[in-house]
């Protein structure tokens, strides 16, 4: 396993649920608020009627910076929140980070931990084409997935990877990885990683409601008897990173990353069953990447949502690492603010550089007596903040764990920056190696009726006899995908094509150890998916009018919502029904771009093999023109490519079919040439890149 470099946090910048800095998170934490509401019905529009959901909301300033009001041509002022809070809290954190500016363009860098389910201004785009035939709403209400990275990186000026990506509630986490792993490659030289989630807050409540997730009760209690769920909440934050070794007098260093493990849960459980081998895993490739004796934590951030079976299952997991007899405390920011999902990570990571900085363990609230699983073990959750003095002769260290839905394991590694008593934080780079060619040994595609690289050839050969832009099936093996075919007919038709095309780029390729294997999707958020607030909403509307015979008209919208239906818009799932499919125990996420998806997720399995976190990598997008809300969809593509070093593929006897360069960010950022392919099949954006490349 590769080392792992020290990176600086030399910035951070928030908008969370009463909270507008990251000073004011820490009055929240250190005076243990609960910062959680009832959301108003009026606020989910759905009429007058009382709210049975609580959620954390953010109460947003406006824009505060004058640069901000108009970006290219947008008015920044006027965009969905998910847009305009990432903005806000990116500038925030660059104008606060000495030097930043003076990096070059080339070596700047964004990444951004984004929930992929539909934004509210999606919904109301959506609503009026489907109800209207039209809309005013400007076009970006619908790039929710890969433009504000965009815009974040138009803002500052980058020219380097900008992306987004979904890990579900472990996304924070897996966007500081790849960050870390830019800038210890030297690809980048100062990143911006930012997290946001700006998810139509209905969706989030009765998606949440029909996975049994949701507290009932509206209180977010982590690790306490008779905790009934999470409280979903909403918010954006975002730190500056540099590599420690290039800190300079002028920073001021918040804290220091000494590791992040990823793991994957694979096939040992279900898409919404916790692994405790899977959560250990991350943090045992933490602790052997950053040479950190897990005996040396001094507090730990758990990810425990409140949920009893997710917060017992944590507790297991941790035991197994930090030793069940161990005195260490804990505790998780989400009794204080609910469960940020894709925020959760970043907003843990400014809550404990706030308590290293003040030199003080945490509190947090405690309603009630704890979990027989804590009890059992020496973790204990602090009810009144502690001193965190310096004692021994190594800094002073923190963890965090997050865990998301479909198998994303991750847990971070935080340090003090000082020097005592002989330490110092540093680190001593290794010596360069000869790069391993990266090789493509397997290649699956999907285009219009035409599936199978044989079939796909075929097509192009005959030219131009053009074939129908749209799928006839898709479809997948439900017992070698190991999901109930009911649950199969409720996914997202690019899901299933990913799947189906990851399994054809596998068709005789050797396998490496489970461990060692991932898989990197782009994807975007689907339009489908905003249907199921839209009925909600058309269901008060049409009991405040006094309709009764509702559900002929509302099933016409959208079928009730289930919980495989939820678990088929999760864009990361995309990836990890792969996963679970072919055991990957690695990494498993989506990656968002926009048309360029493929092309970023293409960069972040390259890295992945080039710093051996990987020994096999696939790469694979997907989009569908079918429903779709515009345009920019004209075709059904999917692509996947199986990739290897090449020197492992030698060994194993694989097919090599072509070596990569290094991908290009000038193409992924947005640069578009026509091609012959093009013509044939046209353009499907978030897939089209990938399948040239493929085909």
């Amino acid at each position: 396993m590769s080392r792992f470099e020290p990176i600086a946090i030399v910035s951070e910048a928030c908008l969370l649920p009463g909270a507008t800095s990251p000073a004011q998170l820490w009055d929240i934490v250190a005076a243990r608020k609960v910062v959680t509401r009832k959301v108003t019905s009026a606020e989910l529009d759905l009429g007058d009627a009382p709210s049975r959901f609580a959620s954390g909301r953010v109460d947003a300033p406006a824009m505060q910076h004058a640069g901000l009001e108009q970006l290219g041509g947008i008015n920044a002022a006027s965009l969905d929140p998910v847009h305009r809070w990432t903005l806000q809290a990116a500038w925030e954190a660059w104008r606060n980070a000495p030097g930043a500016d003076e990096t070059s363009p080339e070596k700047r860098g964004v990444f951004l931990a984004n929930l992929c389910y539909p934004s509210r201004a999606k919904v109301d785009y959506a609503e009026d084409v489907w109800r209207n035939g039209a809309t005013l709403r400007p076009f970006s209400d619908t790039l929710n997935s890969g433009l504000p990275a965009r815009l974040i990186a138009r803002m500052l000026g980058a020219e380097g990877p900008a992306l987004a990506l979904d890990a579900a509630c472990a996304s924070s986490l897996y966007a500081l990885a790849i960050a870390c792993r830019k800038l210890a490659a030297g690809q980048i030289d100062v990143a911006l990683v930012g997290a946001v989630n700006a998810a139509d807050n209905l969706i989030l409540h009765i998606g949440f409601d029909a996975l049994k997730a949701l507290s009932p009760t509206g209180r977010s209690r982590p690790f306490i008897q008779g905790a009934d769920g999470l409280v979903p909440s909403d918010g954006t934050a975002a730190v500056v990173l540099k590599r420690l070794r290039d800190v300079s007098h002028s920073d001021t260093v918040r804290g220091v990353i000494r590791g992040i493990g990823l793991s994957n849960d694979g096939r040992r459980k279900g898409f919404l069953a916790p692994d405790a081998d899977g959560q250990a895993e991350a943090m045992r490739r933490a602790y052997a990447m950053a040479q950190v004796d897990p005996a040396t934590i001094g507090f730990l951030e758990c990810h425990a949502t409140g949920t009893p079976v997710g917060d017992s299952v944590e507790i297991q997991s941790a035991s197994s690492v930090f030793g069940a007899p161990r005195h260490l405390p804990i505790g998780s920011l989400k009794a204080n603010t609910g469960h940020l999902i894709t925020v959760a990570g970043l907003a843990s990571l400014l809550k404990l550089t706030a308590a290293l900085e003040h030199e003080t363990l945490p509190p947090m609230p405690l309603d009630g007596a704890l979990i027989k699983p804590v009890s059992d073990t020496g973790l204990e959750p602090l009810s009144a903040a502690r001193d965190w003095k310096l004692a021994g002769d190594g800094p002073r260290r923190a963890a965090i764990s997050n865990f998301g839905f479909g198998g994303n394991n991750s847990h971070l590694i935080l340090e003090a920056h000082e020097a005592v008593r002989g330490y110092v934080n540093g680190y001593s780079a290794l010596p360069a190696q000869m790069p391993d060619p990266i090789v493509i040994v397997g290649v699956g595609l999907m285009a219009g009726p035409d599936r199978g690289e044989r079939s796909v050839v075929r097509r192009l050969i005959n030219a131009p006899a053009a074939p129908s832009l749209l799928a006839s099936t898709v479809g997948a093996d439900p017992v070698r995908a190991r999901i109930p075919p009911s649950d199969l007919l409720r996914a997202e038709a690019e899901h299933l094509a990913i799947l189906d095309v990851a399994q054809l780029a596998l068709d005789g390729v050797s396998r490496a150890p489970a461990e060692r294997c991932g898989i990197f999707a782009g994807i975007r958020c689907t339009d489908q998916s905003a249907r199921w607030p839209i009925r909600e909403r058309l269901r008060a509307q049409m009991a405040a009018e006094g309709h009764n015979d509702l559900d002929a008209a509302l099933d016409a919208v959208a079928l009730p919502l289930v919980a495989a239906d939820v678990l088929g818009a999760m864009a990361n799932m995309a990836a990890n029904r792969v996963t679970s499919s072919e055991d990957f125990r690695a990494q498993g996420f989506a990656i968002a771009g926009e048309e360029s998806s493929g092309l970023a997720a293409l960069d972040v399995a390259f890295a992945a093999l080039s710093d051996n976190t990987l020994d096999l990598a696939i790469v694979a997008a997907a989009g569908f023109a079918g429903g779709a809300l515009t345009a920019t969809t004209a075709s059904d593509q999917a692509a996947a490519l199986t990739l290897k070093r090449k020197s492992d593929a030698e060994a194993a006897g694989d097919r090599i079919l072509a070596v990569l360069d290094r991908p290009d960010w000038r193409r992924s950022n947005g640069e578009r040439t026509p091609s012959f392919i093009h013509s044939v099949y046209g353009r499907s954006e978030p897939a089209s890149a990938l399948f040239e490349l493929g085909a």
